[in-house]
């Protein structure tokens, strides 16, 4: 058998001891973390567009700024600084 620490358990019964106890609390939280990531995603989760109508309104109401695309085109065309 195993040894007797100062605890007067033997090693094999101190390690099923510990394992134990670890199980039961892992099994005390696993609802919690069940609830925690059930609820996280409905928060923040938006439906997406539902049909190709929906798409084109969303693109067709971006417009995009000509001041920053004519700056962005010369930024494109510029050259390299050398080095």
């Amino acid at each position: 058998m195993g040894s007797v620490g100062s605890s007067g358990l033997t090693a094999g019964r101190g390690a099923r001891l510990v394992a134990t106890i670890l199980l039961i609390v892992l099994a005390a939280l696993r609802p919690a973390v069940a609830q925690q990531q059930s609820a996280a995603p409905a928060a923040g989760f938006a439906a997406p567009p539902r049909s190709i109508a929906d798409i084109a309104a969303v693109l067709d109401s971006d417009k995009p700024d000509p001041a920053k695309l004519a700056r962005y085109a010369t930024l494109a065309d510029a050259q390299p600084p050398a080095g």
